[in-house]
């Protein structure tokens, strides 16, 4: 082993003995927020960096495999000898995103109140460690429940509760708000009261996690054609009081599918109108009159009502009271089409976000080039999740493709349906882990920083490419993470470093039931919790080409890759 291979190798050894170290003892690393790189306002208050620091994006065409820049030099690609192998080339001289250790982020339905957190114990330091495993983290509290919530310090426990009403991107009902100023006759579900206790509990998880709250204000709430504030400045009054931090604000759940939902509207600029109410509410507490509002949570802008309304909202006002754009993604819905397991590795499928992405991101920069774009809310499977399949290993390959796409496509934000409940959670109900749970750990903790275009030569091997995160690895080292979506091995070669030795984490099926396993094994040893602690995640220490298994997924650290352009990240 020569010199450089022995210090590449001495440098792992000490990342992966820090890695080890914050799995036991259940490290985290403190991180202040830094909305400047991830967030623009016109509100001049919010002191922001001017457009111009913010990366332009990459505007991509369409076709097989992984998305060519436009205009940019491709990177070239060497000739496969067969279809098992193939090198990969990095496009290193210049990114095209740079995301931050907030870049994925973790959302609870709003409908935890409605279900009084049936089974959800916030004193649990089972919850507690693998809260705190994925900070810092955004944490979006919102969903169609979300427009039924009402707060009520006085109310001892709220008599409305209906365990009927199904989670977000299920089929709703009507509010029972009075719509008779719509025109709309609607049968009536029940709005829901929480008390100052469970809004109590919630922040108390906040705390513990250490992460960064985005509360989605009730839009139902309206008094003469526009939004009531009474409601929500008696939570925000009750929230200052008890020095809860609330960094982010949202207000309404997609409203593009409310007349689908609940068979009356609210327009665009009705709804830019009643987020400037919001901003002014904001005002007038100390606490929160710097908070960001975020919006407009939109879905399916591929659909023309989903397009129409996001830039009817731009256009109307929108732009100028929030300080990221906002949508929401789901490759399909459970009910409405006959999802299977197979749907999670098809690559087509996987590729229908990109239409997504390049919709909504020309959209918001066509018309509020300064505002990043967020998915601030999205899965695999909407109405829930499909049982069995959108918890188990597969749903990986939608994961981390749609983190490595909508890095390549600009995001700034991408926040995970859901913590818990639901057949798409992270964590089961009795805080058991779920495989996307031990991916995202990974995934925030190896990549951070500039992203870089990846050149792979076929759409069934998908290979992303992002600065190492510094906090484990040295500046200048490069995570390579790598889909490898046929039924068959793959190997996967990086001649600009073939000399390297390489950090592996190769994500596989935890037990026999494969692609359906409600486990995941790295580098072939099952990942589970040691009692109430995360467990070790260390890697293999390998050079040469690299290998993964048929239906595998993973990453590859180069430590000692020197990128310049991770240097300075």
């Amino acid at each position: 082993m020569g010199l450089k291979s022995i210090t590449a190798f001495i440098t792992f050894l000490s990342a992966a003995c820090l890695l080890r170290a914050a799995s036991v003892k259940n490290h985290v690393i403190s991180m202040e927020i830094d909305a400047d790189k991830s967030l623009s306002s016109n509100t001049p208050a919010l002191r922001l960096k001017p457009a111009s620091l913010y990366p332009a994006p990459t505007v991509f065409t369409k076709g097989r495999g992984l998305p060519k820049a436009v205009g940019a030099s491709a990177p070239s690609v060497a000739k496969n000898r067969n279809d098992g192998e193939f090198n990969v080339v990095i496009d290193l001289q210049k990114t095209v995103n740079t995301v931050g250790p907030r870049y994925v982020g973790v959302t609870l339905d709003s409908s935890v109140f409605r279900r009084r957190w049936q089974d959800f114990d916030v004193n649990s330091t089972t919850l507690h460690t693998l809260v705190k495993g994925l900070a810092p983290s955004l944490f979006r509290v919102g969903g169609s429940a979300a427009d039924f919530f009402i707060f009520n310090t006085s109310d001892p426990r709220g008599e409305d509760f209906n365990d009927d009403y199904e989670d977000a991107g299920g089929d709703h009902g009507a509010s029972d708000y009075d719509y008779s100023d719509t025109g709309v006759d609607k049968p009536k579900i029940k709005n829901y009261t929480v008390t100052g206790e469970e809004w109590e509990r919630l922040n108390y998880l906040v705390q513990v996690a250490g992460w960064d709250l985005i509360f989605d204000f009730n839009e139902f709430q309206r008094q003469d054609g526009q939004w009531d504030p009474n409601n929500a400045r008696e939570l925000l009054k009750f929230s200052q009081k008890h020095n809860y931090n609330i960094p982010f604000f949202q207000l309404g759940n997609e409203p593009n599918s409310y007349y689908h939902n609940f068979h009356f509207s609210i327009e665009p600029g009705q709804l830019a109108e009643d987020m400037q109410k919001l901003r002014s509410l904001l005002s007038e507490f100390p606490a929160y009159s710097r908070s960001y509002i975020l919006g407009p949570d939109v879905t399916k802008v591929t659909e023309g009502s989903g397009r129409a309304y996001l830039q009817a909202f731009l256009q109307n006002g929108g732009q100028d009271v929030v300080s990221a754009t906002t949508l929401h993604h789901y490759y399909f819905n459970a009910k409405s089409r006959g999802a299977s397991l197979k749907d999670f590795i098809n690559t087509t499928i996987l590729d229908t976000l990109k239409d997504e992405l390049s919709i909504g991101t020309n959209i918001s920069h066509s018309l509020a080039p300064d505002l990043p774009v967020w998915l601030s809310e999205t899965s695999s499977v909407s109405g829930g999740g499909l049982e069995g399949v959108s918890t188990a290993y597969v749903a990986g390959f939608m994961w981390l493709d749609k983190l490595g796409l909508s890095a390549l496509y600009g995001l700034k934000a991408v926040l995970r349906q859901c913590l818990y409940n639901g057949n798409y959670a992270l964590i089961s109900q009795d805080f058991t882990p779920y495989p996307d749970y031990f991916l995202t750990l990974l995934y925030k903790r190896l990549v951070q920083g500039p992203v870089f275009n990846v050149t792979s030569s076929t759409d069934k091997v998908r290979v992303y490419a992002n600065c190492a995160n510094p906090s484990l690895y040295p500046r200048g080292a490069l995570t390579v993470y790598v889909l490898n979506v046929k039924d068959k091995p793959t190997t996967v070669k990086f001649p600009q470093f073939s000399n390297q030795m390489y950090a592996l984490y190769i994500l596989t099926p935890g037990d026999e039931d494969g692609l359906k396993s409600a486990y995941v094994s790295l580098n072939g040893k099952k990942l589970e919790l040691v009692g109430e602690d995360l467990p070790p995640t260390p890697a293999l220490m390998r050079s040469g080409p690299v290998t993964f298994p048929a239906h595998s997924f993973g990453f590859v650290v180069i430590p000692q890759a020197e990128v310049g352009l991770c240097n300075s990240a």
